[in-house]
């Protein structure tokens, strides 16, 4: 009988990209999209304290590794907007070796953080871009960058070489601060990346998604963004981009993601990256993952996706030799495809599915991986079907439901899970795996149908589902059979239908603690209320603050409440409530247009009052929004004629802060954007988004989460030791399974070069698919594949 539909079946759609729309991304695709013509003079050097549109974590990073380098003052970076550059025009319009300098004819270092606004493009093509570890020069964009026929490195001068990382002890690997910065590329909101035929080699570190090669834009949880400048970059796209034929070496991660959107990786080499070779994360969109070989990532898995990811296709991949899982879906991934990979030779699993639902495995070759060939653990409604499993070292399959509440490293309210693992296995190939073919534990669910056992021996299945053994065989064979939990016999529809929802229930790892925050807010709610009543002006600013951090969610209403209570404000010329209100309108004709002007002057009027912080957006504004520098020349304009017009601020009485006025009625009429930058100079040079205390309470933070870390590892380690000592039967087991690993593993190393020209024909077929997306230069032949696998020397 078969157990309710609802627990086995994949909620369509599946990621359906077919082989067509895959052969479409090559090199020469990419190389077809590249800018054709040079222009821009937009090229300098600022303090990227001042650039608070700029991630803080990683600029605290970069500034404490100056701090341990001995060096003083604010972290600069080259600044590249308005134009499309390459690397020789910006050591042209730099000018200055100490900075960036040109090698020789084809290769550049760098020895400050590049910073490509969203108004630039910067093209590295045919040409070697060394970024200097010891001055950590980061590139950061949210521009586009394209990368074609081109090598970007960490560089260590003093070695001559891309300066390896120091070691450090296994478990202070993910600890923060334990290492300097170092170089790294980082796709921000709004950027697009074109890679393409390039090597990308020894860049990240652990830090904040600084960790090699990454794009990243994490979710906006208010509308205070929208409160400043950085409103203009969080409401940018998610950052996309496409990697084509790349290697991809030496990497803190190789590759990284959080909350991307359409993301192809295709055709690339990822291998020796310290932690993963490839790690998309945090709710990306419309990934693709295919026709890649990854190998011998050092510590953890070759391929993993990692929570709330959608959608994902991961097609036709070979991985291989890494130190965990070949291919591995964690935390809440739903409706992935993983299709026609051959996934061989890694440490752990060959494809691991953990606390994720609704999920296919289909065409895939698993072979001699040293534990299952697929390993299922809390997660429903996952398929596996027409799959190849060989000689794995523990089981071709095993499904399991594990309470993993004491796991101290998982956040169980962003990261809920089930008690429950159901898999469907349909007409897949199951030989000669080392401990069976099956294995069921702790009342997970199986459905079988057309499986092919005949060369798995004698032993079949095991734990929960030896008891039923001979009539799961008999029920693969014939139309089907389903097993429910129940060691003793199978089950029907009916009494499954019983357990689904209370199996379904999510997990939450304990209660919610209370907090007295909503409390607070809305006690400060009132008195705010009650002051701007009373005409308090800077407390009806406070007021619309706090009411946009409370709104997540655009509301047409709300926003015109807000405003209206912010021009009352204004009028009496508060700054805050000038710079926060001409920011919403900004947002609200995107920054472009000629209705900017009006919020522009209300934005220069703060700035005139004395707002630093509204003078260095005037700064940024023309480099990294779509507004002009004409229009924000106007704006200025305009605003100092309406103070002078209001007889704020005449002639002897501006302080040396406020400079709008000249000594007549009608004020000199600035021409230049240089001449708005040198009015606000005062404003401009002492702002500073990031001060000393802010650094020390971020240092302070990360001192915190390492020293957590280092308890939970030590309680681990202890909860181990007293279960070993506490039963001679824990020791017993524990003994035998590394027994078991240590047979396996000698067995399967011994027998890896069988096992690869067993499956050659397979292995030549999808070389032959990922050759299509390489340069001819760059192809991989089997012989260099077996090479890699430690087979052939």
């Amino acid at each position: 009988m078969f157990c309710s539909q609802a627990l086995f079946a994949v909620e369509l759609p599946l990621n359906q990209t077919g082989a067509s729309e895959l052969d479409r991304y090559t090199v020469e695709s990419v190389r077809e999209r590249l800018p054709q013509r040079r222009h821009g003079s937009d090229v300098s050097l600022i303090r990227l304290d001042q650039l608070y549109t700029f991630p803080v974590e990683n600029y605290f990073e970069l500034q404490t590794t100056r701090q341990h380098q001995g060096k003083r003052g604010a972290v600069k970076a080259i600044m590249l907007a308005n134009g499309v550059y390459d690397l020789a025009d910006v050591v042209r319009l730099v000018n200055d070796d100490r900075l960036i300098r040109q090698v020789d004819a084809k290769t550049y270092i760098s020895y400050r953080p590049i910073y490509v606004a969203p108004t630039a493009k910067l093209v590295v093509q045919g040409v070697t871009l060394r970024l200097s570890v010891p001055d950590t020069a980061v590139l950061a964009y949210n521009g586009d960058l394209y990368v074609v026929d081109a090598t970007i490195t960490s560089w260590d001068e003093s070695r001559g070489d891309y300066g390896p990382r120091p070691v450090l002890p296994k478990a202070e690997l993910l600890h923060y601060a334990k290492r300097d910065a170092r170089p790294y590329i980082q796709g921000m909101e709004g950027s697009g990346s074109y890679f393409a035929n390039s090597t990308i080699n020894g860049l990240g570190y652990n830090g904040r998604a600084s960790f090699g090669l990454s794009l990243t834009a994490p979710q906006i949880k208010s509308l205070w963004t929208v409160s400043s400048l950085s409103g203009a970059i969080k409401y940018l796209p998610k950052p996309h981009g496409i990697f084509v034929g790349n290697r991809i070496v030496n990497c803190f991660f190789g590759f990284y993601t959080n909350d991307a959107d359409r993301v192809v990786l295709i055709g690339n080499i990822f291998h020796d990256n310290l932690i993963y070779n490839v790690d998309p994360h945090d709710f990306t969109k419309r990934l693709i993952v295919a026709r890649n070989i990854t190998f011998d990532a050092k510590h953890a898995h070759g391929i993993i996706l990692s929570r709330e990811i959608k959608d994902a296709l991961i097609s036709e991949n070979i991985s291989f030799g890494n130190h965990g899982s070949g291919i591995m879906l964690d935390r809440n991934i739903e409706r992935t495809l993983i299709r026609d990979n051959v996934v061989f030779a890694n440490h752990g699993d060959g494809v691991a599915i953990f606390e994720s639902d609704n999920n296919r495995i289909s065409g895939n070759t698993l072979f001699s991986n040293a534990n299952n060939g697929l390993f299922v653990r809390n997660s429903l409604s996952v398929t596996a079907d027409n799959n190849r499993f060989f000689r794995n070292g523990h089981f071709g399959v095993e499904t399991a439901v594990v309470n993993i509440d004491k796991l101290e490293t998982r956040d169980f309210e962003r990261d809920p899970y089930h008690m429950a693992s159901g898999l469907r296995l349909n007409r897949n190939t199951l030989s000669e795996n080392l401990s069976g073919a099956v294995a069921i534990k702790s009342s997970a669910y199986l459905q079988l149908f057309g499986n092919d056992f005949s060369s798995s021996g004698s032993s079949l299945f095991s734990d929960d589902v030896q008891g039923v053994a001979d009539q799961l065989l008999l029920g693969n064979l014939q139309g089907g059979v389903s097993f429910c939990g129940d060691p003793k016999r199978l089950c029907s529809g009916q009494q499954f239908g019983g357990q689904s929802k209370l199996h379904r229930q999510k997990r939450a790892g304990g209660a919610v603690k209370p907090s007295r925050q909503g409390d607070i807010n809305r006690y400060k709610r009132e008195i705010l209320e009650q002051l701007a009543q009373e005409g308090v002006v800077a407390a009806s600013y406070e007021l619309s603050v706090l009411q946009l951090r409370e709104l997540s969610v655009a509301n047409k209403q709300s926003i015109k409440r807000i405003t209206d209570a912010l021009s009352q404000s204004a009028e009496s010329g508060h700054s805050s409530s000038l710079r926060l209100l001409a920011h919403l309108k900004l947002r609200e004709h995107g920054y472009r247009g000629e209705r900017v002007v009006g919020p522009l002057t209300k934005l220069a009027l703060a700035a005139l009052h004395g707002d630093a912080k509204a003078a260095i957006e005037l700064k940024w504004l023309p480099l990294i929004t779509g507004v002009s520098k004409n229009q924000l020349v106007s704006a200025v304009n305009r605003a100092r004629a309406e103070l002078v017009a209001a007889d704020l601020c005449v002639g002897d009485e501006c302080s040396s802060e406020q400079r709008p006025a000249a000594q007549s009625n009608e004020p000199e009429k600035l021409r230049s954007y240089r001449a708005v930058l040198r009015l606000f100079k005062p404003e401009i040079d002492r702002f500073q988004a990031y001060g000393p205390d802010k650094l020390k309470e971020y240092l302070s933070e990360q001192k915190a989460i390492n020293r957590l870390k280092v308890k939970r590892e030590a309680r681990r380690q202890r909860e181990l030791l007293e279960g070993r000592e506490a039963t001679g039967e824990r020791r017993a087991y524990l003994d035998r399974k590394a027994m078991r690993e240590r047979t396996s593993d000698r067995y399967l190393i011994a027998t890896r070069a069988e096992d690869m020209q067993r499956h050659k024909e397979r292995l030549e077929q999808v070389l032959g698919k990922v050759n299509r997306h390489r340069d001819p230069g760059a192809r991989v032949s089997y012989t260099q594949l077996s090479r890699w696998a430690g087979v052939e020397r």
